[in-house]
């Protein structure tokens, strides 16, 4: 690991915020307001194209993101 990387790492892990974020990790102020917004999980999503496992959707966005251009879940 190279000494910027280090570095990085060391001021993430001095800053609660980025130390949370290192792992992908956030609060929510309002999560009735994501519920709104995002109302399928992409399981929910696959089911209600026929199939029973999540990434057959993905499948679909990812190849709508190839052809387009438009990624579907940046938006």
């Amino acid at each position: 690991m190279s000494k910027s990387n280090f570095k990085t790492l060391e001021h993430a892990i001095d800053t609660g915020e980025d130390f949370a974020k290192l792992f992908g990790v956030t609060a929510i102020s309002d999560p009735a307001q994501v519920n709104l917004n995002y109302k399928y999980t992409l399981i929910q999503v696959a089911n209600e194209l026929g199939y029973d496992y999540w990434s057959h959707a993905n499948d679909f966005i990812t190849k709508v993101a190839a052809e387009t251009g438009f990624d579907l879940k940046a938006s």
